[in-house]
């Protein structure tokens, strides 16, 4: 992971995190462009992150290989914490921006309905 990586996780979790006002159609359809930005930008870091968490466990296993399996195990966790969370994190935001874009579906039908009605 590089810094760059780390620091566009960390823009896009802080933009996860941010209140939007759910009844203006304008905003809404700006936030879902960017979520749609978000999406493939985190669906391709993910397997880089992946690809570091395992380079880094090999190397670990390999540095350590005269341990049982269950100790092998824990200092493999232990050792490669840092990667483990980074890749963890970047999933569990790659699946909040799936349910962020379908909450704005469903308020932009909701608006769309309200707007019909008046």
């Amino acid at each position: 992971m590089t810094a760059d990586q780390i620091q566009e996780i960390v823009d896009i979790q802080g933009y996860l995190d941010c209140h939007y006002d759910s009844g203006n159609p304008a905003e809404l359809l700006s936030r879902l462009t960017d979520l749609n930005v978000y999406l493939a930008r985190t669906a391709d870091i993910l397997p880089f992150a992946e690809e570091e968490w395992n380079t880094k466990k090999g190397e670990v296993a390999r540095a350590h290989k005269s341990e049982t399996a269950t100790m092998l195990r824990y200092i493999i966790d232990e050792k490669t914490a840092l990667e483990a969370r980074f890749y963890r994190h970047v999933e569990r935001i790659n699946a909040a921006i799936v349910h962020q874009i379908d909450a704005i579906r469903t308020q932009l039908s909701y608006v769309k309905m309200t707007m019909q009605l008046k």
